[in-house]
């Protein structure tokens, strides 16, 4: 746990999986997702990810979590244009995707042992109008 705070730390991982004012975490959003980046066609969210069940990743289990990010540690993958019916976000998995099993476990004990956030986030909304 205290090695996947570390890296936590070192990624900035709350940064981005919380919310934010003025560029500063909003005190008791952390992890819980919700903070908001402004794209020409909407706007999309950062994912809870804290260990509540319902809104988070509380139903995960540490396979599946280093799963999801080794989905993007082939060299050739390309990320999908980002649409409609596309889930895509703008989080960096292909970076992420190169640490090892043992570094996204401990980041993974990490977050089960935060406090969990029933923050529910609705990832994207897209401007119709650009589209």
């Amino acid at each position: 746990i205290r090695y996947g705070g570390y890296l936590v730390n070192a990624a900035g991982c709350v940064d981005c999986h919380s919310k934010t004012d003025k560029g500063k975490v909003l005190t008791g959003t952390e992890f819980g997702g919700g903070r908001e980046f402004y794209l020409p066609s909407g706007t999309l969210r950062s994912a809870n990810i804290t260990r509540d069940e319902k809104n988070g990743i509380g139903l995960w289990t540490k396979e599946n979590f280093i799963k999801r990010f080794k989905l993007y540690s082939d060299k050739n993958y390309q990320s999908q244009k980002v649409g409609f019916s596309v889930n895509n976000t703008v989080m960096p998995w292909t970076v992420y995707s190169g640490m090892t099993e043992t570094d996204l476990g401990a980041i993974y004990a990490y977050l089960k042992s935060v406090k969990p956030s029933s923050n529910k986030v609705v990832i994207r909304t897209f401007d119709k109008a650009t589209n």
